[in-house]
């Protein structure tokens, strides 16, 4: 076995581990929130992160990436990367700070004022944390990665928790965010061997510029794709309603935002590194698709027959309106789980440009999709979310088998039994949901649960028996 692939396969281990347990935790704190905030609680908040957000698009540049991708990235090129993030970071926290009051006015909401300035700190805090989670990335050391982000993850649940009880409504989720990014720093300063410089060269930086420019573009794009929905709701409805998408957003993101975030992570570092051997590209890029037939797909697939009991019963009859919105935007997810990995194959191995503009395109679809649909409330925004991802997922498989030499077929006969238990799955616990455990009480929902993942494990020991590959980790020992 290759040095790289050995290092892959550890990746993937801790990273999907790691994450794993605390994608658990977060279920419950999130399921625990829910119950004790309220939809506006979590709507003024996504005022301020849909601003935080969108300015660290910016702070970033796309050269975080470009740390990971290049070959020759010495201490100059990062300490100059640093300089300018950390600039343009200050500019950002600044800006946001003095232009929270105008944000809250857009949004008719008056809370969201001060919650945006404490918010804005994370620019500052990021420009540090960026970098060294780059380092991390580039030489394929995603289990210390993994661990610095548990612990942070689960240290500012506890505040947030803590403020949620003593009744700090919508500062609960603000603190703890604010938390989460500072605990990280404290973490990465006493794990990474880097020390931060501020130093810049022109030289070095006139490759990280290239490669940057085009993921700076994709990343506006990326970021308008997942909050164009969220600014017309909150322009043309109320903080209620964005508090009700939100929340759907956020449930439905956390499989891809944990394990499928980890698993692109990891794969992005080894496909940058295998970019010139195209037969590990095959290998490696078949792998990433079984992972996420096995771990990633079964999880939303699950997540959406449940939906009409896990709501009334989880979060409580005040999130009944959920339901719809939860069980499309799932939907949505499904299909962007398996874009992910294409996109992430595509941009390891060069193809940044051609990936940027299609998407830019497809963007565009979106923004028209959500004009017609506003009218029509959240349920409208979200179907036009769900047509975008199918619009997108279309547009990203032809470019990643017109650009490179992947194999259907040999992709397909690795993968095709993972996929029809996917569908077995989706329909038994469908027909059991809806025929059988209909009542809307714990006992039922967790029957469902236990019932989903007996049949979709029990199908994957079989199909790894039978293709030879070991039982409970699905990837070819010899790689």
């Amino acid at each position: 076995m290759s040095n790289w692939g050995a290092k892959t396969k550890e990746a993937l281990f801790w990273n999907s581990a790691l994450k794993g347990a605390v994608q658990i935790i977060t279920i419950i704190v999130s399921i625990f929130l829910a119950r004790i905030l309220d939809p506006y609680d979590f709507g003024v908040m996504a005022t301020g992160m849909i601003i935080i957000s969108y300015a660290n698009t910016i702070s970033d540049f796309g050269f975080l990436n470009a740390i990971i991708q290049m070959d020759d990235a010495d201490e100059e090129t990062v300490n100059s990367v640093f300089t300018v993030n950390l600039i343009i970071s200050l500019i950002l926290f600044a800006s946001t700070l003095f232009s929270a009051q105008i944000i809250s006015k857009f949004f008719n909401s008056p809370d969201s004022e001060q919650v945006i300035r404490v918010l804005s700190f994370v620019f500052i805090i990021t420009s540090f944390t960026g970098v060294f989670g780059a380092l991390l990335k580039r030489n394929i050391e995603h289990k210390t990665l993994a661990g610095i982000s548990a612990i942070s993850t689960i240290v500012s649940y506890v505040i947030a928790i803590t403020l949620a009880i003593l009744k700090f409504r919508y500062w609960a989720l603000a603190v703890g965010t604010l938390s989460n990014h500072f605990i990280a720093l404290l973490l990465f300063l006493t794990r990474v061997s880097w020390t931060p410089k501020l130093q810049y060269s022109h030289r070095k930086m006139k490759s990280v510029f290239n490669f940057g420019a085009w993921n700076f573009l994709r990343a506006q794009i990326f970021y308008f794709n997942n909050y164009v929905m969220h600014l017309f709701i909150g322009r043309t409805m109320n903080v209620q309603s964005l508090g009700l998408f939100d929340k759907g957003f956020e449930i439905s993101a956390k499989p891809s935002k944990t394990l499928g975030k980890s698993i692109n992570a990891v794969m992005f570092s080894s496909f940058s590194r295998l970019k010139k051997n195209r037969n590990q590209l095959q290998t490696w890029f078949s792998n990433m698709l079984t992972i996420q037939f096995i771990f990633i797909l079964p999880i939303y697939i699950g997540m959406y027959t449940v939906a009409s009991h896990f709501v009334p019963v989880v979060l409580g009859n005040k999130w009944n309106e959920l339901i719809d919105i939860l069980k499309i935007l799932l939907a949505a997810r499904m299909i962007i789980s398996i874009t992910s990995g294409m996109t992430t194959y595509c941009i390891a191995i060069g193809e940044y440009r051609a990936y940027t503009i299609r998407t830019f395109i497809t963007s565009f679809f979106l923004l028209i999709f959500c004009g017609f649909a506003y009218q029509k409330g959240v349920i409208g925004i979200s179907y036009a979310y769900l047509s975008f991802t199918v619009l997108n997922f279309l547009a990203t498989i032809d470019l990643v088998f017109r650009k490179s030499e992947l194999k259907l077929m040999p992709l397909l006969s690795n993968n095709y039994l993972y996929m029809i238990g996917n569908m077995i799955l989706l329909m038994t616990v469908s027909a059991l949901a809806s025929l059988v455990l209909r009542d809307l009480t714990w006992t039922n929902l967790i029957v469902l649960c236990f019932s989903g993942a007996f049949i979709f494990g029990t199908w994957t020991l079989f199909c790894n028996k039978i293709m030879r590959r070991h039982l409970f980790y699905p990837i070819p020992k010899k790689v």
